[in-house]
């Protein structure tokens, strides 16, 4: 990480626009570097990079890299950005980005909120039928193994009951939290137990 850390801060502090990591390396710096180095000018700086970027596979890279930053002002600043211009964010990547920033484990509750809390906006947006729109919420919640959640959960889809192409994909969340509470429940004295013999 260390290493990683450090050809991302030498790509920013040289020419990062005409002087990019090694193509096989990008994904990795981008992502790992802002992850481990980054701060709100270097997210700034990357944003930057990417607005102007043209070619969709290079673009795609730094987006995701931007959905790394340990920061969760400037990850909820992306996700508005995301949904008020498509300049930006076109709108086929848009899931990919919620996605993305959801695999973030400060980013994860920023995007489950932001679903629930803009769920009428997406469904206009997009269209119930949207298979996208309803893998979002499996996706966003596949790590969730608390009760609140699963009730949280519960209530989302009592308040928004029409599914759509997101039915099944509903069905599939519920039970993967339910299942996520039981594991742990079964585990976690074991798993603690563990680590405790590793000594972390």
């Amino acid at each position: 990480m260390d290493e990683v850390g450090t050809r991302f801060e030498a790509w920013l502090n040289d020419d990062p626009v005409n002087k990019r990591p090694h193509p096989d390396l990008r994904s990795l710096i981008y992502y790992y570097g802002m992850k481990s180095k980054g701060t709100e000018a270097y997210w700034k700086q990357m944003f930057e990079i990417f607005k102007t970027e043209t070619d969709a596979s290079e673009k795609s890279k730094l987006q995701s890299g931007l959905a790394a930053i340990q920061d969760q002002v400037i990850l909820s600043q992306y996700i508005e950005i995301a949904s008020a211009n498509e300049t930006y964010v076109r709108k086929q990547d848009y899931f990919t980005l919620l996605s993305s920033i959801s695999g973030n484990r400060i980013g994860e509750p920023l995007v489950w909120d932001y679903v629930r809390a803009n769920w009428p906006y997406l469904v206009e947006r997009f269209g119930l039928n949207e298979r996208n729109l309803g893998r979002m919420i499996p996706t966003v919640t596949s790590k969730f193994a608390k009760q609140i959640r699963l009730q949280e959960m519960k209530d989302f889809f009592r308040a928004y009951p029409e599914a759509g192409a997101g039915a099944n994909a509903r069905t599939q969340a519920l039970e993967n939290i339910e299942n996520n509470i039981k594991w742990l429940a079964n585990n976690k004295n074991s798993v603690g137990d563990f680590l405790q013999s590793l000594n972390l």
